[in-house]
Formats: C-alpha cells, sequence, structure tokens
C-alpha cells in the first residue's frame, strides 16, 4: 500500500506540475490564460505578412485608421489543462486509494475484542 501511495504522490505531483508550466507558458505566449482545458494549439495575435497586394492595402488602410493589423493565428502547443486532465485523475485516484484503504481494513481479521490478531 505504501508503494502505491507514493505512486499515485508522484503521478500527481508530476501532472499538477506539468499543467501549471504548461498553461503559464501559454499565457505568457498569448496573453490570455489558458489553464483550464487541454489543448494542442493557442490562439495568438500576429502580424501576418499579406499574401498580395490588395490585403497589403488593407493592412494599410486599416494602420491608416488606428486599426490592429494583427491576425488571430493556431500556434501549435501542447497545454495540459486542470478540468479535462489533472484533475479528474488526481480525484480519481484519491478515490480508488480510499476504496483500496477501507477494502484492506474490512478483510483485516479481528478478534472479539475488536483488536487486531497476531498473525
Amino acid at each position: 500500500m505504501k508503494h502505491l501511495v507514493v505512486l499515485y504522490a508522484l503521478i500527481c505531483t508530476t501532472m499538477i506540475a506539468t499543467s501549471l508550466v504548461t498553461g503559464r507558458r501559454a499565457t505568457v505566449k498569448t496573453g490570455n490564460p489558458h489553464y483550464l482545458l487541454t489543448r494542442t494549439t493557442v490562439l495568438m495575435e500576429k502580424k501576418v505578412e499579406p499574401e498580395n497586394e490588395i490585403d497589403a492595402e488593407l493592412d494599410a488602410l486599416f494602420e491608416e485608421a488606428g486599426e490592429t493589423s494583427l491576425m488571430t493565428v493556431e500556434e501549435p502547443m501542447f497545454v495540459l489543462g486542470f478540468l479535462d486532465a489533472t484533475g479528474p485523475v488526481v480525484a480519481g485516484g484519491a478515490v480508488v486509494l480510499g476504496m483500496v484503504a477501507v477494502v484492506r481494513r474490512l478483510r483485516r481479521p479481528r478478534s472479539a475484542l475488536g483488536t487486531k490478531t497476531a498473525d
């Protein structure tokens, strides 16, 4: 049982640390919070080079009018979410460990006085 608890603690710690690091990295890069749901891409505001002359003219007109010419693009980046990955694993593992502890306690032989018998 001791090994199972240590393994559970290591897995939970690793998942929480990964979730925090990947969420923080995505938040810093995009400026928007990304920590609740697992993602493989994040949306970023980026300056995109125009593909043709008409797009270049439109970008110039937007800039003259004081509008931003940044485009929203998807960038590949892994984010391990708390809500859909880390949280359920931590909670599910705690429930399983609790059930194992209860079952082990119920199966332990007891004497009439309620103390553990000598094996």
